[in-house]
């Protein structure tokens, strides 16, 4: 993340990313953040389905509070 807009509730202190967040910063729930990240990561590659997988995966494996 970059600009503030970036941050999740627009708040540079947020760890979370807008795409993750709802408007007000908070994480939203792991099956929104799921599609919203494998949205994110189709539009910016030219990867297959199984890649995107695996992506969304790892960065959601980072992500502590959405672990299972």
């Amino acid at each position: 993340m970059v600009k503030q807009e970036d941050f999740g509730g627009n708040d540079p202190d947020n760890r979370y990313c807008v795409n993750c967040t709802d408007e007000n910063g908070k994480l939203r729930e792991k099956d929104n953040v799921r599609r919203g990240i494998r949205a994110f990561w189709t539009s910016r590659s030219q990867t297959n389905d199984s890649s995107s997988e695996l992506w969304t995966d790892r960065v959601i494996g980072q992500m502590a509070r959405l672990r299972k």
